[in-house]
């Protein structure tokens, strides 16, 4: 099931459960970009600052070559243009001076002085601040809960997930403007920094910590990295969502296209087109709000707001009907009985202008055991019932296109 979800839209698969799933360095996070980036920088973020500040305990140096005015005493070469002083001048040709006049005699000569202003250095400090301000915008997306689980599940981490952002970006902040960096005159990469940086094993491994740390992609082999998912439920919801979709687009012959969902909100809304005039769209966690419909979207609730999982909604020019599917992560008598009080409650509940759902089904992904409640006579006299075996290899989404293909060849 994952599988197919990743092919999909890996997107659909975010989370906040301790449910997770592995992935790399290559390919494109769509949708998923910020949590990939906060996932990174929790991971790695600790590791790339312990491999920094062991650098600022014995940095790279080198030798800068400046100009200094000193005693001659002081000086073991002289350039040529020295010989413009007179005094220097006299000396050469055989005159020595006074010990006073040697004593106060001063020229200009080159010297070198050691510095951490260098490439490799450099290139860290600019990693460094591509860190920080990392940082900060994944700062920005957790309070603004813009990552891609949803809001009310953002709430609950929000304060733990700062706490862990604000520890990291003060120990880089104290790094960044520490002895070390503080004389690095400018952050830029260059050939020359690199070259540097991967002549000593120390920088290596920190820089390339650093850039695993603010690294987007999310498929490929090298799977070190665990991104929280959707918990099983959840998982479960999505793939038949995708089996739905697979089915109608079997049955109809059409292309599935992603759209706005037009008569109710929805996650994710795909439309198909069937000729004459009628248009079906499949829509995933589809909200039908309290008491009115809101806009020039017609799908409401005559109680509080109800979320079913997949919503069918077959539409020629004015006419509007809808059939719902709820999928449920459960199995044995008991818990499939408890569970159609969700069908029962859509059946009642859930409006596209006056009209009633056509049927309320839920997707099971073991063999159902309440045998009536799938029967085509006991769907058709109550509306609500059951599709069991909707699971991989199953035989339920065979059933499911059977009555989906009744319901629109009615």
């Amino acid at each position: 099931m994952v599988a197919d979800i990743r092919r999909f839209d890996q997107g659909l698969l975010g989370g906040v459960s301790a449910a997770s799933m592995g992935f790399g360095h290559s390919g494109n996070p769509g949708k998923l970009a910020h949590d990939i980036l906060l996932t990174r920088l929790r991971e790695h973020g600790p590791v790339f600052l312990d491999a920094v500040e062991a650098i600022a305990r014995s940095p790279h140096r080198s030798l800068a070559a400046e100009a200094k005015v000193l005693p001659l005493s002081r000086v073991r070469r002289l350039h040529h243009s020295a010989l413009h002083d007179r005094r220097l001048a006299a000396m050469a040709s055989g005159i020595a001076p006074t010990s006073d006049a040697m004593d106060s005699l001063q020229v200009s000569s080159q010297t070198s002085t050691p510095t951490f202003d260098t490439p490799a250095n450099r290139a860290m400090l600019a990693l460094l601040r591509r860190f920080r301000a990392a940082l900060s915008s994944i700062q920005a997306k957790v309070r603004e809960l813009k990552l891609g689980s949803p809001p009310e599940e953002q709430v609950l981490r929000m304060e733990r997930r700062l706490e862990d952002l604000g520890h990291l970006d003060r120990r880089a902040h104290k790094l960044q403007f520490g002895p070390l960096f503080s004389e690095v005159a400018s952050g830029e990469t260059s050939a020359a920094g690199l070259t540097q940086i991967a002549a000593q094993p120390n920088y290596g491994r920190a820089y390339r910590i650093g850039c695993r740390s603010l690294s987007l992609a999310v498929e490929g082999r090298d799977l070190d990295d665990q991104l929280h998912v959707a918990p099983s439920w959840g998982i479960y919801e999505t793939w038949c969502y995708l089996q739905v979709l697979k089915v109608v687009s079997t049955l109809t012959g059409a292309v599935g296209i992603s759209t706005v969902a037009q008569s109710v909100s929805a996650e994710r809304a795909t439309s198909f087109e069937l000729g004459d005039e009628a248009e079906l769209e499949v829509l995933f966690q589809a909200s039908f709000p309290a008491l009115k419909a809101r806009g020039n979207r017609s799908g409401w609730s005559i109680s509080r707001e109800r979320r079913p999982d997949i919503v069918l909604v077959l539409g020629r020019g004015n006419f509007e009907e809808f059939l719902v599917l709820d999928a449920k992560w459960r199995s044995g008598r008991e818990n499939i009985l408890d569970a159609m009080a969700s069908a029962h409650i859509y059946h009642d509940a859930l409006r596209l202008g006056q009209v009633r759902p056509r049927a309320c089904l839920l997707l099971l992904p073991g063999r159902n055991t309440v045998a009536e409640l799938e029967t085509k006579q006991f769907i058709d006299a109550h509306n609500v019932g059951v599709v069991g075996d909707a699971s991989v290899n199953g035989a339920g989404f065979v059933r499911l296109g059977a009555i989906l293909d009744a319901w629109l060849t009615r």
